[in-house]
């Protein structure tokens, strides 16, 4: 993964409606991304946007991006400097919005993540 592709969700996301960005000494707060469908996803977004690595956790069916907490605290104190981590509740999941339950599919979360917590095209 590039961090040309992964860097800053403001430009990444290109106008799928992202709210706010990072609280001050780098905290996650929740950033919402609006992807197909209009739904929008709660995404945590931690460390430097500069960094050299970017770790993307995904949580499984009936959980939220909080499974991730200690894995993600471990890596930013380990990797201060060095490692981005970003992980997000999936439509239906957590803070996100949820859908229509046929857009429930390996496709759809395949497509989020490409268009939206992530920007990669």
């Amino acid at each position: 993964m590039t961090t040309a592709a992964t860097r800053g969700l403001g430009v990444a996301t290109r106008g799928l409606g992202v709210a706010t960005r990072r609280a001050a000494g780098g905290h996650a707060q929740v950033t919402r991304v609006r992807v197909g469908g209009g739904v929008a996803l709660a995404v945590s977004d931690r460390g430097p946007t500069t960094a050299a690595i970017t770790v993307v956790f995904l949580h499984g069916f009936c959980l939220n991006r909080g499974v991730w907490t200690r894995q993600v605290d471990y890596l930013l104190r380990r990797y201060p400097k060095s490692v981005r981590v970003i992980s997000y509740d999936q439509r239906g999941h957590g803070q996100s919005g949820s859908a229509p339950m046929s857009t429930y599919t390996i496709g759809q979360c395949a497509a989020a993540e490409a268009a939206g917590p992530l920007g990669m095209h």
